[in-house]
């Protein structure tokens, strides 16, 4: 493998697990305001 191809690999790479890092944070925060709004909807 050429070395543009190991570079170009690596930065694939680390924009993979941004975007994990991005989709793990949006399921946490929608599950946070699923719950403040059942906490919300519960307690009328």
């Amino acid at each position: 493998m050429s070395d543009a191809a190991r570079r170009r690999v690596r930065e694939l790479e680390a924009e993979n697990e941004r975007l994990r890092r991005e989709l793990d944070f949006q399921a946490k925060a929608q599950a946070f305001m699923r719950q403040i709004s059942t906490r919300r909807n519960g307690s009328k």
